[in-house]
């Protein structure tokens, strides 16, 4: 009997080691922990980037992992065991903060340090600034950024010429813009929607300075938070906004034989709260564009007609754009930042055209001999208002965040347009029209956005929007025929 219970126990013992080692072989483990936390400047509560958070083993010095902070002065230590850690937080001009005994059990995993507060070294002589340099365009996948400020070359002109800076980004003559050959982009300003700064979105761009502009990010694959809108990507223009403390700010002015523009900008920053203004504007040169044109051809009835033109036309346009925000990062979590712009674009052109068309016959006499004048002219006045409010919150969990966002905007714009024809020598006008085209065009819209990743590769994502529009629109044409 006991050596019936004897080998019962030893095969309890043989099943027990084969199911361990068959559990180490198909990597079956206890879970790692987490210890993460937020390095701020214990006088100003201002967050600290790039400050070296390390961990080691109980009291050894053997570091076992590392993590420099963010831009927010998070952090976050994964693939942590089981066990007992020391954490050090170093940051040159500051003094080396060290926390010990933090636990961390199969129980409690994840460990929150909250705000871990740096004093300023006494010893320290002079501030230090670490920097991260980097590359005037980053590819990325599904997006580009284009770092402006790293291209000197695109400090002049304004975000159209920018735009033609970036690859996939073609603008053609008129200031239209294709994405990948295709035109159904959907433009954001600081990841709001162009239309706060006016509807029509070749004049907006033509109103930006390229000093003004930190980067542009062009996304070839939107995620669902964006509309339908915008098959064709998202362009998403990200202005200078600075986040030192105090008072600071910047002017530009450049000037050139088509265009002249300048800008200026204001930053006031306490703690973590800021405010900002900004103005900007630029005016296109009155230009002469000459042409000709000359056509022959022959009929079935064998006369030759023959067409000559002489024409030219000029263009001019100044515009404007100015407002002022704030943002203000209530802690860790929560951030709330808004703002209000104000834009206006005014623009000329002017059209003459001398057109002979000389009929002659089959003999090669001419049957008829006609000189005509065409005169147009346009001119047209924007104005565009509008206001945003977003709230955004973010979670332990990187790349985890709900944002709720409101905005407004309200555009009025007016186009007059005159044309006509003129018999010469005679000077006397046979067909014109004059017309006037006022219209005004609003939207509010309200939405909610949740993302959250399910592992390193997938993402879920999913939100609500509530869109709001006003638009107003009359044509008045006069048409001018005293032949009749």
């Amino acid at each position: 009997m006991k050596l019936f219970a004897v080998k019962i126990v030893f095969s309890l013992l043989l099943l027990l080691i084969i199911v361990i080692t068959a559990g180490a072989q198909n990597g079956i483990s206890i879970a790692d922990g987490t210890i993460s936390g937020r390095v701020i400047d214990t006088a100003t509560g201002i967050p600290i980037e790039f400050a070296s958070v390390g961990i080691s083993k109980g009291d050894s010095n053997l570091q076992v992992n590392a993590v420099t902070t963010d831009e927010k002065g998070n952090f976050t230590l994964t693939d942590i065991k089981p066990g007992v850690y020391t954490l050090t937080v170093f940051f040159e001009g500051y003094k080396k903060y060290t926390l010990r005994k933090i636990v961390v059990k199969p129980t409690k995993l994840n460990i929150e340090l909250g705000n871990i507060k740096l004093a300023a070294s006494s010893a320290s002589l002079q501030t230090v600034t670490v920097t991260a340099e980097k590359e005037a365009i980053e590819s990325k996948p599904d997006e580009i950024v284009f770092n402006v400020s790293k291209d000197l070359t695109a400090q002049t002109g304004v975000a159209t010429d920018v735009l033609k800076k970036i690859p996939e980004v073609s603008v053609d003559i008129d200031g239209n813009v294709e994405l990948q050959g295709n035109s159904n982009i959907r433009f954001l300003i600081d990841g709001k929607p162009s239309t706060i700064f006016g509807t029509n979105i070749n004049e907006v761009l033509q109103t930006i300075p390229a000093s003004q502009i930190e980067k542009i990010e062009v996304i070839t694959n939107p995620g669902a938070k964006y509309d339908v809108e915008g098959t064709g990507g998202i362009i998403n223009i990200i202005l200078k906004r600075s986040k030192i403390k105090g008072v600071n700010g910047s002017v530009s002015l450049t000037a050139g034989t088509r265009m002249e523009n300048g800008g200026a900008n204001i930053n006031i920053r306490s703690g973590n709260f800021g405010v900002y203004g900004y103005f900007g504007g630029n005016a296109t040169l009155s230009s002469n564009t000459p042409s000709t044109l000359t056509r022959a051809g022959t009929d079935t009835g064998s006369t030759m007609l023959h067409l000559s033109q002489n024409g030219n036309g000029t263009l001019s346009r100044q515009g404007y754009w100015t407002g002022t925000g704030f943002d203000w990062e209530a802690n860790r979590y929560n951030n709330i930042y808004g703002g209000i712009n104000y834009n206006q674009s005014l623009g000329n052109t002017t059209a003459t055209s001398d057109q002979q068309s000389i009929l002659n016959g089959a003999s090669g006499n001419t049957l008829s001999d006609i000189n005509t004048l065409l005169n147009s002219s346009t001119q047209y006045n924007q104005s565009s208002e509008g206001g945003y409010l977003n709230y955004k919150r973010t979670f332990d969990r990187k790349e985890q965040e709900l944002d709720v966002d409101f905005n407004s905007s309200h555009t009025s714009s007016t186009q007059y347009y005159s044309q006509s024809q003129q018999n010469l020598p005679s000077g006397n006008v046979f067909e014109g029209s004059n017309g006037s085209n006022p219209g005004t065009n609003g939207g509010t819209n309200l939405s909610v956005d949740y993302r959250q990743p399910v592992d390193s590769n997938i993402n879920f994502e999913t939100g609500a929007k509530a869109t709001f529009n006003r638009i107003q629109s009359i044509s008045d044409v006069s048409l001018l025929n005293p032949q009749s």
